[in-house]
């Protein structure tokens, strides 16, 4: 039968986009959540014909396909369960940009920072950018409607969103706009293959300036958040608590990085500004560095926030991430992993969300929400009701 299947892709694909080696199995077994599945086929469609024909022939004969982007993804949502593997790396052109209405259409397959570089050359961006924007692709970043560094202006991937092309469940092509858009995007690729989006663009930001405040506590902290937020000039806010600074080398206490589009911030010079966002930005491969390889995401309300990270503190746990949406980025060595589901026990009490920017996937299955399972449910029932795509992700 695999060989049968191999074949009829190889049909669709040509047979160069196919294959059932056991490298590649291995390969696209896993993504960067490092949990292992078994892929029994990897296929590179490089056109939206392609897709609409794998996904037809996928329905028809009940063939289980698993989505994939550039595999950045921290819960699994593209490990394999003995299922095709359809990889959109080589879905990657830039179709068209409109400078005028600044808009541009886009494959899945097309990474972040390649399409900023031609942006660029145009005086415009795409600005929703995450921490993995040197590979994470636009498919990927739309299905878990990512949350960029700079959150607190413009938002989450959605937001950006005028159009997706899509090829659902069943194979059907649909073209969607306004709050449809949301059916995918965040859905993490349960409801069907993103094939083309048409992306509102912005102008980069001019000059600004930057804080770094310290403080001995995060009630402190959240106090002067809550002051600076009230200004109509935050382009963004990181935090890092004190675990982190002390593993950074800085002084152990709590840090809030403010940006401003404005002179507001103590540091104007732009080069000091690059070195502080490049201290940010370190964050994390100095933590995985250090052992801390093990990256969640939960979403606490601001009141609460101190709450977990006492707790997370106490268990000698460094945390840092975007506290203008709430969500922290707790860092967890391999050796004390049996502490993150207990960690999602208090997020849920305290009124918290296991995820913020990352996803579902697999990995935080057992935690979700009723709200949520319901919805990804129907949405199911909508564009794939007989399960072929992503089966097991998120419910």
């Amino acid at each position: 039968m695999e060989q049968d299947l191999k074949k009829r892709m190889g049909r669709i694909v040509g047979e160069g986009n196919v294959s059932d080696s056991a490298n590649d199995r291995l390969t696209f077994a896993t993504d960067a959540s490092q949990i292992e599945g078994k892929a029994s086929l990897v296929v590179w469609p490089t056109s939206a014909e392609q897709v609409h024909r794998i996904i037809v022939y996928a329905n028809r004969h009940d063939v289980p396909l698993v989505l994939r982007g550039s595999g950045t993804g921290l819960s699994g949502g593209a490990v394999p369960d003995d299922s095709v593997v359809v990889s959109f790396v080589r879905m990657d052109r830039i179709l068209r940009i409109n400078l005028k209405e600044r808009w541009a259409e886009v494959e899945p397959g097309v990474i972040l920072d390649d399409l900023n570089a031609v942006l660029r050359r145009h005086g415009l961006y795409f600005p929703v950018v995450p921490s993995s924007h040197e590979v994470a692709s636009v498919g990927g970043v739309i299905s878990t409607d990512a949350v960029g560094v700079r959150g607190v202006k413009y938002g989450r991937a959605s937001d950006w969103i005028e159009e997706l092309t899509v090829i659902d469940g069943t194979g059907k092509p649909l073209v969607l706009k306004k709050d449809r858009i949301r059916d995918f995007a965040g859905s993490e690729g349960v409801c069907g293959a993103i094939i083309g989006a048409r992306l509102r663009l912005a102008a980069p930001l001019g000059r600004t300036t930057a804080t770094l405040h310290a403080f001995g506590t995060m009630d402190d902290l959240i106090f002067e958040y809550r002051r600076i937020m009230a200004r109509q000039d935050v382009t963004a806010v990181e935090f890092w608590d004190r675990t982190t600074a002390r593993l950074l080398g800085m002084d152990e206490r709590h840090y809030l990085f403010v940006e401003f589009e404005s002179d507001a911030g103590k540091v104007k010079d732009a080069s000091e500004i690059a070195r502080l966002w490049k201290r940010r930005d370190a964050i994390a491969p100095t933590l995985g560095s250090k052992g801390f390889t093990l990256l969640e995401d939960p979403k606490v309300p601001l009141e609460e926030l101190p709450t977990l990270i006492g707790w997370l503190s106490e268990n000698g746990i460094p945390a840092f991430g975007h506290i203008g949406y709430g969500i922290v980025h707790p860092r967890f060595p391999k050796e004390k992993k049996d502490l993150i589901p207990k960690m999602f026990r208090l997020v849920k009490e305290i009124g918290g969300e296991v995820t913020g920017e990352h996803g579902i996937g697999i990995y935080k299955k057992e935690f979700v929400p009723e709200g949520t399972v319901r919805r990804i449910r129907e949405l199911k029932r909508r564009y794939d009701p007989k399960g072929i795509i992503n089966r097991g992700k998120i419910v």
